[in-house]
């Protein structure tokens, strides 16, 4: 598609796995190795292994990818040179900022057909992993209509899938960029989210770890700590409101009783000037 080859940015994305037993290790550009890395730029994909690819490739490139900080930091720990500034565009936050998400009902339908694929493998043997709305696998059949794909589950070296991660970066990036600006959203996510990720890429390429869990643990902390502060606030805004009530009472209560001593006072010099009208007819009566 032409929507793939107008994209001026160079697209990454890299195919990992542990160096040792442990799965999770696959995460963490400190115990993975890199298998493939695949790059698209000027309508070109190719896919390469790490060792065909210089480290000095990346330089002086303004990059995107999806979910990209992992990728930048797995490239740098393995001496690629990547700076934070080449960071320019991420899909994954620009389906973050963007107004228009993906439906609940294809959520669904994309998770039963993943079901349904895994039951074809057997109990013994690896599935698709499960995807979260913001995965590419997700976003790209959703906003760009390609087919469904799936990653490999008995291989971290699929040429093909490592293929179309890069090809639908970019076409993500393509379709992202004007719909973000139509909604009005386009300055939120270039002037505050994209500065807010290279600040924390560089923070974590600096030695600064986050924390996850600390941070769930913090943020549950805060909510707990704002519904204490709210019932406090409820509290001593109830004897506020009883104080004000008292007062709006006693307002009213005097205001009433002054138009009801004036209405009293009015009727008074009502009866008295009819009683005075009254002896004035019935003296003239006489006369007459």
């Amino acid at each position: 598609s032409a929507l793939f080859g107008r994209n001026m940015s160079t697209i990454v994305d890299i195919e990992t796995s542990p160096q040792d037993d442990n799965p999770d290790n696959s995460l963490n550009p400190f115990k993975n190795k890199i298998d493939l890395i695949a790059i698209h730029e000027n309508g070109n994909t190719v896919v390469k292994k790490p060792d065909d690819v210089n480290r000095r490739t990346f330089m002086d490139k303004q990059l995107c990818g999806h979910n990209f900080k992992f990728d930048i930091k797995t490239l740098v720990a393995k001496g690629y040179q990547i700076n934070c500034n080449q960071y320019e565009h991420d899909t994954l936050v620009m389906a973050v900022a963007s107004i228009t998400k993906v439906s609940d009902d294809y959520l669904e339908r994309y998770e039963q057909e993943r079901r349904r694929l895994n039951k074809e493998f057997g109990k013994n043997t690896k599935g698709y992993r499960s995807a979260k709305k913001h995965s590419l696998k997700i976003l790209a059949p959703y906003f760009l209509g390609v087919s469904p794909f799936w990653e490999d589950p008995y291989t971290c070296n699929n040429e093909e899938y490592a293929k179309k991660d890069a090809l639908y970066t970019s076409g993500l990036k393509e379709h992202f960029i004007p719909m973000l600006k139509k909604d009005g959203v386009w300055e939120f996510y270039q002037d505050k989210l994209m500065p807010w990720q290279r600040m924390t890429l560089q923070a974590e390429l600096d030695g600064i770890s986050i924390d996850i869990k600390a941070m769930a643990d913090l943020k549950a902390q805060a909510e707990a700590g704002v519904i204490t502060s709210l019932k406090k606030l409820r509290e001593a805004w109830k004897k506020v409101e009883d104080e004000w009530l008292k007062k709006e009472r006693l307002s009213v209560e005097t205001q009433y009783e002054i138009k009801k001593a004036k209405a009293i006072e009015y009727l008074k010099q009502e009866k008295t000037e009819e009683k005075t009208a009254a002896k004035k007819n019935k003296t003239a009566k006489r006369y007459d």
